[in-house]
């Protein structure tokens, strides 16, 4: 009877510590591909636009000509913001005689999309905001200046596309899979090991990337 009671009971203490390593991983993977929207009021930073993304994902941005500009920069905001966390970097802009173009990145504030990718689709996303741009007339001096994700995606589309001519980044991370190792002890409590490989694999999984591939610095 005690080796019939083992024998049972191994599998359900197999199948809770399962549980117990594959269910806080999962919500984590699941959350950092998922943020929850910001909306804040944008009012002041130009004509509301919607711009066409990669796939044909709706892009909310605001759109600010200035007269007889020097160039333009495209405004590009962090990881769970929205376009207002650029504004007073815009207002600045402006005021040195450059257009300005802020957008919320997919699956963020106004944007449609219900998954980041914290920078890889993104980047075909700013590739597409530049041909809207094209579309305008503005193909000359156009710059980037992101912060955290828009860093890193400014980063990787300078890389590949030439109409990007210059780009300023701030807090932008090394390495995605650092990034989520030190995120998962401060925004879940629990250690990396051995919760975060296992968050990494299934954020890749879910998003179609990879993640030790990201590596914008």
């Amino acid at each position: 009877m005690g080796t019939v009671r083992k024998r049972l009971l191994a599998p359900v203490i197999a199948g809770i510590l399962g549980v117990a390593w594959i269910g806080p991983a999962a919500f984590a993977s699941y959350t950092v591909l998922h943020p929850e929207r910001l909306r804040m009021d944008a009012a002041g930073m130009g004509e509301p636009v919607q711009i066409p993304g990669a796939d044909g994902v709706s892009l909310a941005g605001r759109w600010h000509p200035v007269a007889k500009p020097l160039g333009t920069v495209i405004l590009l905001h962090g990881y769970g913001q929205d376009k207002t966390q650029m504004m007073p970097a815009a207002h600045f802009l402006r005021q040195a005689r450059f257009n300005t173009l802020a957008y919320d990145a997919r699956a963020h504030g106004d944007s449609a999309g219900t998954m980041t990718t914290v920078g890889s689709i993104e980047t075909q996303d700013l590739s597409k905001v530049l041909d809207w741009l094209t579309v305008k007339g503005v193909h000359t001096n156009v710059g980037a200046l992101g912060y955290s994700m828009g860093a890193a995606t400014a980063i990787y589309c300078a890389a590949r596309d030439p109409r990007l001519s210059a780009v300023a980044i701030e807090g932008c991370f090394s390495t995605l899979d650092r990034l989520l190792g030190v995120a998962f002890p401060v925004f879940f409590h629990l250690p990396s090991f051995p919760y975060g490989p296992l968050s990494v694999r299934l954020t890749e999984w879910q998003a179609g990337i990879s993640v030790a591939r990201q590596r914008p610095v």
